[in-house]
């Protein structure tokens, strides 16, 4: 049943999911792949706080289940508690979730709560897998920035500006970069 309900997610029919994976629950309560899959179906439907109980749910009957502390970080940071995502995200980070896309979203966790140390050193990570991620580029040019390196911040966002012209990431953070002194 949670095969058909992920199928409804891809599908991007929550309501149908949620419906026909708990029915499996009802012979399997401790399937914690089921309490994730309603998890994202209540996230598609903004339903912030089913969603977060169903991932906390997931995560305590498998604390290993890294996706269920990636969704609950970004449930938190949709509800604007960055400390919790970062602890969430970074949770997912030592169980050993490999998706980039996971890592830049804490390297950005990072940057939103001003731990720049901590920020450039995800967003490295990131771009040692993939030199092209914009968006990691521009958020360690403004994290090199913060820390006084404007020079250096500058140089990396000029190159990625010839590389990649136009591109919204990186017209975002030369703004920041520009604009900013080196107190920011």
């Amino acid at each position: 049943t949670n095969n058909l309900g992920s199928v409804y997610l891809q599908m991007e029919k929550p309501q149908e999911a949620i419906n026909v994976i708990a029915k499996g629950l009802k012979h399997t309560p401790n399937h914690a792949p089921s309490h994730f899959s309603i998890g994202l179906a209540l996230m598609q439907l903004q339903s912030l706080d089913k969603a977060e109980e169903s991932m906390l749910t997931a995560i305590g009957l498998q604390p290993a289940f890294a996706p269920a502390y990636v969704s609950a970080g970004k449930i938190a940071l949709i509800k604007k508690d960055l400390n919790l995502a970062r602890a969430h995200l970074e949770k997912a980070m030592s169980i050993g979730t490999n998706n980039p896309n996971d890592r830049q979203l804490l390297a950005m966790t990072y940057l939103d709560l001003r731990m720049n140390s901590e920020a450039i050193q995800q967003f490295t990570l990131v771009l040692q897998a993939n030199p092209s991620q914009t968006m990691s580029i521009g958020g360690k040019a403004v994290a090199l920035a913060r820390l006084g390196q404007k020079e250096k911040a500058i140089n990396i966002l000029r190159e990625a500006n010839q590389n990649y012209p136009n591109n919204s990431n990186i017209q975002r953070a030369m703004n920041v970069v520009f604009q900013s002194g080196n107190n920011q």
